[in-house]
């Protein structure tokens, strides 16, 4: 959360959304190691689409900033985006 304090100090919050594992298990996942991670971030920085870049699946799993001890997952699907909005999920605001 220190993370997010710092991007935006004066309005910092994070979301955190609990999925029940059958349904999160039902997405196509794919999971970058850590060389991967800071590989494709340093590709991503270097073309300019670190905005805009997708790789096709529902979820994108890796290390967050090169730090194995701190996950984070990118959404990328429709079939993700109707589950995180869905019933299936619980949205909690974390000031």
């Amino acid at each position: 959360m220190r993370w997010a304090s710092g991007r935006s100090p004066n309005n910092a919050a994070v979301l955190r959304i609990e999925i029940a594992d059958p349904h999160y298990n039902l997405l196509n996942q794919i999971t970058l190691s850590l060389p991967e991670a800071i590989r494709l971030t340093a590709s991503l920085r270097k073309n300019g689409t670190e905005g805009t870049w997708t790789r096709g699946c529902d979820v994108l799993v890796g290390p967050l900033n090169g730090n194995i001890h701190i996950g984070q997952q990118k959404f990328e699907s429709a079939a993700s985006q109707t589950l995180l909005n869905g019933v299936n999920a619980t949205r909690t605001v974390l000031p």
